[in-house]
């Protein structure tokens, strides 16, 4: 996991890597239950409030593109 400011600096971007492929809906689904958690941890109903959660979408049909996502650190 890499964290980083966000370059509005009001925010941050976390980043999680696996060293093998696993299918983006298990991902955003791990997603999903951190933020839920970290919400818990902190007495909160939701972090409903979060910007966005890249991919967006848990699959795509043959042929059509994904999200294009900026790596981290960049600049």
């Amino acid at each position: 996991m890499l964290v980083e400011r966000s370059r509005s600096v009001k925010g941050v971007h976390v980043w999680i890597f696996s060293e093998t492929p696993i299918a983006v809906s298990i991902a955003r689904k791990l997603g999903f239950t951190l933020l839920d958690k970290s919400a818990e941890s902190v007495n909160m109903k939701s972090f409903s409030f979060y910007g966005r959660m890249l991919p967006i979408q848990d699959f795509i049909e043959n042929g059509e593109l994904g999200n294009l996502i900026a790596l981290p650190l960049q600049g």
